[in-house]
């Protein structure tokens, strides 16, 4: 595989708990519990093949209105795999995190291109709803080819927007499956004030606002075009001025009038008021045709203290036309992330934005509700310092407010909210405002809706789609005796697509429990099919957990997602979903993972590669755990005398990052670009008391390639290789490099000849989650162990922050349960 990155990656601090909770222990968790009696199960989902996404996903409108109609939507992305001339581009709108039906029998495709070869068309295919429906999806066929990497624009136009704002769409395509969210677009009903000192702050004074809308009435010579501003409380709402000039533009007929103060009549509020109005007489000769599209512009305005403000439109006998106007700024740049989300099922939330106005005190998110104690870690990219901010209460319109830091205008912060929950699934629009970037800035993420039920589990040797691969089910328990020996006592896997074997040595059911019952070359029915039946030569007890291995199943031919059923027959028996088996982990106190916590006596250290810095107060102790949220255990201080190589470490109270080389010196880092550059990742950075007394090296730091850095994705000849804890793991797919870059933000950098060097084994406290799969695992003694439930992890004293997501644990050895 040949991968190359050419582009800056953003820098994503602690980012790598966000896909591990939620994708890992979270699964887990939901997959425990109280048993249930059934004679058939359906497994989790499993993948077939390697679905991807497209990435870079933009739109663009030619009208912000809500409901406008006629308008022009663009939406860009890059695609990640290729397309057939056959295949097709799915868009769908979202608008206030619900489908959006925007797309209607006047809908067309306007053009299809592909700027990255230059093959464009101007006759896509697209097929409208029927007449008379709309839809949120649009499908359309290019009829060209494109290649992986191929950056496409797609122009619809006749859409029609939606009523609610934020809009967003998100895109898949025949090659790349899983739809991807673009950004939002915040809708108005036509009308804004416009502030010549951007932003429209406000109070702000000196502003200039503007009117649109058809005339609900014709206007004659003489006759009055009267605006206004209202708030919904009294002496909240702005005021016009007698300094202003007022301009009526007519852009149906284009005849403009800029209208005499003495043909202007001001009322700004008054006590108990919250309206205020300006009366704007037509000169001599002058008229207005009703629905003539009109253009009110006045300068020198004040707005009003609160928002949102109401502007309106009226003609002398006409029904006023009235929109929402948002006074203020939000924060630019705004991305929300939440992988494997799950309702009810603590997650980590990342929201990443910059600050337009500084001086915020308060950060107000919205969708999710962060987890108490205080668990929302806030990093400015700008200077590398990270916050512990304190959540607030949940207000009944779903806000929590978050405290415990100031912003600086212009610079980039990343906001992670560790155990965070979701109250409702599907498209989730999260939202973040400030104390002074007051409009909320959106986007929807997905959230899975929680299982009701504990689930089996499939594992397959090959995922390829057509495949010759061996499946293994698992979490499986008789709940009730299986009894066996006849053939009507039977077990019946059902997988749509795949083919198993109708061999019987391909068979084998091993009783975890009672290992005597368990057997091989079973009696099967079926097979060569999607369906195979297996007869029970013996009974599985009460309670007994097992598995069934079936070799040379064939995958289904497409990339899919794909669930398995298994049900039982038998004279009294029925099966379940075996609750959680919580398996014998080494702790902290053994393994000494980055950011232990370890007390002995009244002295508390933070390890950090295998080395022990002592905490010298509380004072410092407190600064450590707002940006290390491992758990203290008591136990007995590494002796290491030097941190491994790679280790990366942040004195409290300093914007210093420092890599540990291979010499045992330290280097400090110049620049945040430069620790990007030399392939390091701030969720790997370890908060200390100071720098423990290690000498500090001279020159420039030593790149990730040369110390194996935890993270550290390098390249080797054609192959990208990814570092945890020493051992060079080979990527096999660009969508495992996406997968993990996601997370990490990892630059991939260049190692030195064809193949890297790598440990034997992984370094004790390596944490890892294969991706794909469920579950946290922690080296010691080259051996990786899982956790089963989140309690674990934190009760033996681990910090998610420092798991790492890997392709795959085939060079690790892996603990039995």
């Amino acid at each position: 595989m040949s991968i190359h990155s050419s582009t800056y990656r953003r820098l994503m601090a602690m980012a790598g708990a966000a896909a591990l909770t939620a994708g890992g222990l979270g699964a887990v968790l939901a997959t425990s519990g109280t048993a249930f009696a059934a004679t058939g199960l359906t497994s989790a989902p499993f993948t077939i093949g390697s679905p991807t996404s497209v990435s870079n996903v933009t739109l663009s409108s030619t009208s912000n209105v809500e409901a406008a109609t006629s308008v022009q939507y663009t939406v860009s992305f890059k695609a990640t795999t290729a397309g057939t001339a056959g295949d097709s581009i799915t868009i769908s709108a979202m608008s206030a995190g619900a489908a959006s039906s925007v797309f209607t029998p006047s809908t067309t495709a306007v053009s299809v291109v592909d700027q990255t070869s230059g093959t464009a068309t101007s006759s896509p295919t697209y097929t409208p709803p029927t007449t008379g429906s709309t839809s949120s999806t649009a499908t359309v066929k290019p009829g060209f080819a494109w290649s992986a990497g191929d950056v496409i624009t797609v122009v619809l136009g006749g859409v029609t927007n939606p009523s609610t704002s934020p809009l967003s769409v998100s895109v898949a395509t025949t090659t790349d499956t899983n739809p991807v969210n673009s950004n939002s677009l915040n809708l108005t009903a036509g009308y804004s004030p416009t502030d010549s000192a951007n932003p429209a702050i406000p109070s702000d004074t000196g502003v200039t606002w503007t009117f649109e809308g058809a005339a609900p009435t014709a206007v004659a010579a003489g006759q009055a075009v009267t605006v206004s501003d209202a708030a919904a409380i009294a002496g909240d709402e702005g005021s016009f001025t007698t300094g202003g000039t007022y301009t009526i533009v007519d852009n149906t007929s284009g005849k403009s009038y800029v209208i005499p103060a003495s043909d202007v009549s001001i009322t700004n509020g008054g006590t108990g008021a919250t309206t205020s109005t300006a009366s704007l007489t037509l000169p001599s000769g002058a008229s207005i045709a009703k629905g003539d599209q009109l253009t009110v512009t006045v300068t020198e305005a004040v707005n009003g203290s609160t928002s949102p403000q109401t502007f309106s439109l009226n003609t002398p006998t006409g029904t006023a036309v009235t929109g929402s106007v948002v006074l203020g700024t939000s924060v630019s740049g705004f991305s929300a992330s939440a992988p494997g989300a799950v309702v009810g099922v603590a997650t980590n939330v990342t929201l990443d934005f910059t600050s337009n106005v500084g001086g915020s005190t308060t950060l107000d998110v919205s969708g999710f509700t962060p987890a108490s104690g205080g668990v929302n870690l806030l990093t400015n990219l700008t200077t590398g310092i990270q916050h512990s901010l304190t959540a607030g209460t949940t207000s009944s319109s779903g806000v929590t407010p978050l405290t415990g830091y100031t912003t600086v205008s212009g610079d980039k912060y990343e906001l992670v909210s560790y155990g965070a929950t979701f109250a409702s699934s599907g498209s989730v629009s999260v939202g973040l405002y400030t104390t002074k970037d007051t409009v909320p800035a959106t986007q929807n993420v997905s959230v899975a809706a929680a299982s009701s039920a504990p689930q089996i589990q499939v594992t397959t040797s090959n995922s390829s789609p057509g495949a010759l691969s061996n499946w293994t089910v698992s979490n499986v328990e008789a709940q009730t005796a299986l009894t066996g020996g006849t053939s009507s006592d039977t077990l019946t896997l059902t997988s749509t697509g795949a083919t198993f074997p109708n061999y019987g040595p391909d068979y084998t059911v091993t009783d975890l429990t009672t290992p005597s019952d368990s057997f091989s070359n079973p009696s099967i029915t079926g097979g060569g099919t999607d369906s195979v039946t297996i007869e029970l030569p013996n009974g599985l007890a009460q309670g007994d957990k097992f598995t069934v291995s079936v070799n040379g199943v064939i995958n289904p031919g497409t990339t899919l997602n794909d669930t398995l059923d298994l049900a039982a027959s038998s004279a009294a028996g029925t099966i379940e979903a075996a609750t959680a088996v919580v398996t014998a982990v080494p702790t902290a106190t053994t393994t000494y993972p980055n950011g232990a916590l370890i007390q002995s006596g009244g002295q508390i250290d933070v390890v950090a590669g295998g080395y022990a810095f002592g905490i010298p107060s509380p004072t410092v102790f407190g600064k450590i755990r707002a940006m290390d949220k491992s758990g203290v255990v008591a136990g007995s201080f590494p002796t290491a005398s030097a941190p491994a190589p790679g280790t990366l470490i942040n004195p409290v109270g300093t914007s210093g990052y420092w890599v540990v080389g291979t010499n045992g010196e330290i280097y400090q880092f110049s620049s945040m670009s430069q620790f990007m550059k030399d392939g390091y990742i701030t969720s790997q950075v370890i908060p200390v008391p100071n720098t423990g007394g290690l000498t500090a090296g001279a020159g420039a730091p030593p790149t990730a390639a040369n110390t194996m850095a935890n993270g550290a994705l390098v390249q080797f000849g054609s192959t990208i290789y990814e570092y945890a804890g020493g051992i060079a793991t080979g990527i096999a797919t660009p969508a495992q490099l996406a997968a993990i870059q996601k997370v990490t933000g990892a630059m991939v950098v260049m190692g030195s000849g064809s193949t890297p060097t790598s440990a034997s084994t992984s370094a004790n406290g390596t944490l890892v989650q294969p991706l794909g799969k469920a579950g946290v695992w922690v080296s010691n003694s080259g051996t990786l162990y899982q956790f089963m439930s989140a309690s674990q992890f934190t009760t033996d004293g681990y910090s998610f922050q420092y798991v790492l997501p890997v392709a795959m644990t085939g060079s690790y050895t892996l603990s039995s349960i």
